[in-house]
């Protein structure tokens, strides 16, 4: 399978973070994307964050998971109580997600795992409107590798 490609797209005036990922996900990669996304001049800790992984596939041992997490919840910069929402679509996405959440220690985010857009939109609160714009980020996000 090709290496992981990654892309992020900040919609500022919904608060809102698409973060894109394709092929093999190694943990390095998720670190790269969100370290990325950090020095943004549009980022700010109260976003809202939607992991698109449904082109995704993980073969992340359980370690890297728990230290992934435990690294997240130190970072100065993702102190901030937030919404992610990881939109999947097979057995092996389902199973990080559900893994990467059940290693918060502290709860400080409320993490749904679901597998349409207009789930994750309702995990939100934000307008149903804001689809098309998600939309056409995923498929910016996808042609621009």
């Amino acid at each position: 399978m090709e290496s992981c490609v990654h892309r992020y797209k900040i919609l500022k005036e919904h608060n809102l973070i698409i973060r894109y990922f394709r092929n093999k996900v190694l943990i390095n990669d998720l670190y790269t994307n969100i370290i990325q996304s950090l020095s943004d001049k549009d980022y700010n800790s109260n976003l809202k964050s939607l992991f698109d992984f449904r082109e995704a596939e993980f073969n992340i041992d359980m370690d890297e998971i728990r230290i992934f997490a435990d690294n997240i919840r130190k970072h100065p910069s993702l102190q901030t109580k937030r919404i992610i929402v990881f939109l999947t679509h097979t057995p092996n996405q389902v199973v990080f997600s559900n893994l990467l959440e059940s290693f918060q220690k502290y709860k400080r985010f409320q993490i749904h795992t679901v597998s349409g857009i207009d789930t994750a939109i309702s995990q939100f609160g934000i307008k149903k409107s804001v689809r098309t714009l998600i939309e056409e980020a995923i498929n910016n996000m996808k042609s621009s590798t």
